[in-house]
């Protein structure tokens, strides 16, 4: 079998993702030919040339996807010892995939590399970095993540769109190029 890839992608940095992504395969299994012209491009991000961007007191983000229409982001955390994540609710659910060192949950329960973590949607939590290093986790994020106060109220909203305005601010204050990282 067979496949061959005819990629147009437009670059004019326009959000138009059936324009940017689209491409046409043509499948030869030995006994028939087929096209499929709504079929997308993958999309490569090198997670060294994204910068991490600071949230707070030891703890940084480092975007690698935002999904389109606010569905949710893909990044990077890398959290210090000790450093706490503040209290937040999850509008959509999390998956989490611990890359290195560790995190406690507020659970108690220690996370380690290699530790998959599903979160659904309303969940609660906290959490902090532990161990003798940063932790660094991957994270899937579906909806919003939002801060809540003492009486439950939101104070801050991680949303795909918020999180994306964050990177870019973050690459024109620094000078670094904004790369286009929406699917």
């Amino acid at each position: 079998m067979e496949i061959y890839l005819d990629i147009k992608i437009n670059c004019d940095g326009k959000r138009e993702k059936a324009e940017r992504d689209m491409a046409t395969v043509l499948i030869d299994d030995g006994m028939s030919q087929r096209k499929s012209p709504s079929a997308k491009a993958a999309r490569r991000t090198r997670a060294g040339d994204v910068p991490w961007i600071r949230l707070g007191e030891g703890r940084e983000l480092k975007p690698l996807r935002f999904m389109s229409e606010d569905r949710g982001y893909i990044a990077l955390l890398r959290i210090e010892p000790g450093a706490v994540v503040p209290v937040h609710r999850h509008t959509g659910e999390v998956h989490s995939f611990m890359i290195e060192g560790q995190r406690e949950l507020h659970t108690g329960e220690i996370i380690g590399p290699g530790d998959y973590v599903f979160e659904p949607a309303g969940h609660i939590d906290t959490w902090k970095g532990a161990g003798e290093g940063p932790a660094v986790v991957l994270v899937v994020v579906y909806g919003a993540a939002d801060h809540v106060g003492p009486t439950d109220q939101k104070e801050r909203r991680f949303s795909s769109l918020n999180v994306e305005k964050m990177y870019r601010a973050h690459c024109d204050a620094q000078g670094v190029e904004v790369l286009d990282l929406v699917d």
